[in-house]
Protein backbone atom coordinates (compact mmCIF):
# COMPACT_ATOMS: atom_id res chain seq x y z
CA UNK A 1 0.00 0.00 0.00
CA UNK A 2 1.35 3.65 -1.17
CA UNK A 3 1.57 6.00 2.07
CA UNK A 4 -0.10 9.07 2.11
CA UNK A 5 1.64 11.80 0.17
CA UNK A 6 0.49 15.82 0.07
CA UNK A 7 0.77 17.49 -3.58
CA UNK A 8 -0.76 20.55 -4.80
CA UNK A 9 -1.20 21.08 -8.82
CA UNK A 10 -2.19 25.11 -9.71
CA UNK A 11 -4.77 25.14 -12.25
CA UNK A 12 -3.92 24.71 -15.73
CA UNK A 13 -3.65 27.63 -17.93
CA UNK A 14 -4.21 26.41 -22.31
CA UNK A 15 -1.50 27.97 -24.51
CA UNK A 16 -3.59 27.02 -27.54
CA UNK A 17 -5.31 23.95 -28.59
CA UNK A 18 -3.76 20.87 -27.70
CA UNK A 19 -1.49 21.69 -25.03
CA UNK A 20 -1.46 22.84 -21.67
CA UNK A 21 1.19 23.63 -19.08
CA UNK A 22 1.04 23.73 -15.08
CA UNK A 23 3.17 23.80 -11.97
CA UNK A 24 3.80 20.48 -9.79
CA UNK A 25 4.60 20.66 -6.31
CA UNK A 26 4.82 16.76 -4.59
CA UNK A 27 6.08 14.40 -2.61
CA UNK A 28 4.05 11.44 -3.77
CA UNK A 29 1.91 11.92 -6.74
CA UNK A 30 -0.54 14.03 -8.58
CA UNK A 31 -3.47 13.93 -11.47
CA UNK A 32 -2.86 16.62 -14.41
CA UNK A 33 -6.82 17.87 -15.34
CA UNK A 34 -8.24 15.72 -18.15
CA UNK A 35 -7.78 16.47 -21.72
CA UNK A 36 -9.34 14.92 -25.21
CA UNK A 37 -6.58 12.90 -27.45
CA UNK A 38 -7.41 10.57 -30.00
CA UNK A 39 -5.25 7.13 -30.09
CA UNK A 40 -3.73 8.33 -33.10
CA UNK A 41 -1.88 11.43 -31.27
CA UNK A 42 1.81 11.38 -29.20
CA UNK A 43 1.59 13.14 -26.22
CA UNK A 44 4.98 14.66 -25.38
CA UNK A 45 5.65 15.77 -21.66
CA UNK A 46 8.29 18.24 -20.81
CA UNK A 47 9.27 18.88 -17.05
CA UNK A 48 10.94 22.20 -16.08
CA UNK A 49 12.04 21.36 -12.69
CA UNK A 50 12.55 23.73 -9.53
CA UNK A 51 13.78 21.24 -6.66
CA UNK A 52 14.15 17.71 -7.64
CA UNK A 53 16.26 14.70 -6.02
CA UNK A 54 19.70 14.20 -7.69
CA UNK A 55 19.70 11.34 -9.73
CA UNK A 56 16.27 10.24 -9.17
CA UNK A 57 13.15 10.73 -12.09
CA UNK A 58 9.35 10.73 -11.74
CA UNK A 59 7.29 8.19 -12.98
CA UNK A 60 4.44 9.23 -15.58
CA UNK A 61 1.30 7.26 -16.48
CA UNK A 62 -1.05 8.32 -19.34
CA UNK A 63 -4.33 7.02 -18.15
CA UNK A 64 -7.89 7.32 -19.51
CA UNK A 65 -11.00 7.83 -18.42
CA UNK A 66 -11.89 4.44 -17.34
CA UNK A 67 -8.52 4.50 -14.58
CA UNK A 68 -6.92 2.60 -17.42
CA UNK A 69 -3.24 2.85 -17.83
CA UNK A 70 -2.35 3.26 -21.55
CA UNK A 71 1.47 3.96 -21.44
CA UNK A 72 4.40 5.18 -19.00
CA UNK A 73 7.42 6.96 -19.12
CA UNK A 74 10.43 8.97 -16.69
CA UNK A 75 11.59 12.27 -16.64
CA UNK A 76 14.29 12.93 -14.78
CA UNK A 77 13.45 14.71 -11.85
CA UNK A 78 16.52 17.80 -11.20
CA UNK A 79 17.03 18.47 -14.94
CA UNK A 80 14.96 19.55 -17.90
CA UNK A 81 13.17 16.62 -19.64
CA UNK A 82 10.81 15.05 -22.30
CA UNK A 83 8.78 12.29 -22.56
CA UNK A 84 6.36 11.08 -24.79
CA UNK A 85 3.66 8.67 -24.46
CA UNK A 86 1.11 6.93 -26.98
CA UNK A 87 -2.45 6.60 -25.75
CA UNK A 88 -4.33 3.63 -27.22
CA UNK A 89 -7.96 4.86 -27.18
CA UNK A 90 -9.60 8.16 -28.27
CA UNK A 91 -11.60 10.34 -25.40
CA UNK A 92 -10.61 12.01 -21.96
CA UNK A 93 -7.11 10.86 -20.35
CA UNK A 94 -5.05 12.67 -17.70
CA UNK A 95 -1.43 12.25 -16.59
CA UNK A 96 -0.31 10.84 -13.37
CA UNK A 97 2.89 12.15 -12.13
CA UNK A 98 4.54 9.79 -9.73
CA UNK A 99 7.25 10.88 -7.17
CA UNK A 100 8.89 7.59 -5.21
CA UNK A 101 11.71 9.26 -3.16
CA UNK A 102 8.95 11.24 -0.67
CA UNK A 103 11.38 14.13 -1.02
CA UNK A 104 9.82 17.53 -2.40
CA UNK A 105 10.17 17.72 -6.33
CA UNK A 106 8.67 21.22 -7.79
CA UNK A 107 8.33 22.86 -10.74
CA UNK A 108 6.60 23.18 -14.08
CA UNK A 109 5.06 20.84 -16.62
CA UNK A 110 4.27 20.93 -20.75
CA UNK A 111 1.89 18.97 -21.95
CA UNK A 112 1.09 18.53 -25.91
CA UNK A 113 -1.08 16.35 -27.81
Amino acid sequence: MLGLAAAILLPSVVAFAGSFSSTYWMTGGLFTRYFSVSSSATVTVKTYPTQGVNGQTMTIYLENANGNVEDSSWNYSYVNDSCTLDPTTSGNHRLYLRNFTGQVMSGSIVVSY
